[in-house]
């Protein structure tokens, strides 16, 4: 773990032997394609090493733009290093006409061929800046042109519960909204000046709502009240 380059030394790496493998006891390549690895040693947080927390029930959505980690060989370069590619959440129609296995929704297809990532799926929260493990990549590869499929985490959360001391809590995404736009304020004159009108962002979280609390536009003759315009 803390190791950008598998084969290199590093100061930052720490080592853990693993005393026990937990598999789904249904598993079924390429179903319930997951395993819980219990380590021998505590893991020291750091910048280099650092925990990912459990989806909580959030879904990644088609669409989304989420992150493929692993190691990979490059040209000219000793060992394997520590690489991420962007994985654009595909539907699950699309992945099937693509790959020689029944899909269903206990897998996320990735929009990109995984090339060697075969690690983690990251994906950030509908509404705030932190990142969650949506899937662990299961198969798909460069080299028979597969884009990554991943097992879906969300699929998982009660089990790992039943085997470890992790509690997840169902928090499903409720995303930032804005409200209707409010009444047009009056315009002070009906050949000058401008009018406004206002909404508020709810369930802002962290991100808040894409664009502007407030509208504001030229007055018109037709969008104002005049009382006695010829007095």
């Amino acid at each position: 773990m803390g190791n950008e380059n598998v084969g290199h030394f590093n100061v930052h790496e720490q080592t853990c032997n693993v005393i026990q493998v937990t598999i789904h006891e249904h598993y079924n390549y390429p179903y319930n394609n997951f395993a819980l690895l219990h380590l021998g040693c505590p893991v020291i947080e750091s910048s280099y090493i650092l925990p990912v927390c459990l989806p909580n029930g959030e879904e990644t959505a088609v669409g989304e733009k989420c992150w493929g980690l692993g190691y990979q060989k490059l040209p000219n370069s000793q060992g394997h290093i520590l690489q991420a590619v962007s994985q654009p959440i595909a539907s699950i129609e699309t992945c099937q006409g693509q790959v020689n296995v029944s899909i269903n929704n206990s897998m996320i297809y990735g929009g990109h061929v995984t090339e060697t990532y075969k690690g983690p799926l990251l994906c950030q929260r509908c509404n705030s800046c932190s990142w969650y493990l949506a899937g662990m990549h299961s198969f798909g590869s460069e080299m028979n042109h597969t884009n990554g499929v991943y097992t879906r985490i969300t699929t998982l959360e009660n089990w790992i519960t039943e085997h470890t001391a992790v509690r997840s809590t169902r928090q499903p995404c409720v995303h930032a909204t804005w409200t209707l736009w409010g009444a047009w304020s009056r315009c002070e004159s009906c050949f000058k000046g401008f009018r406004n009108r206002t909404r508020s962002c709810e369930n802002p979280g962290d991100l808040g709502c894409p664009g502007y609390p407030i509208h504001q536009e030229l007055c018109q003759p037709n969008n104002c009240q005049c009382e006695n315009i010829m007095n």
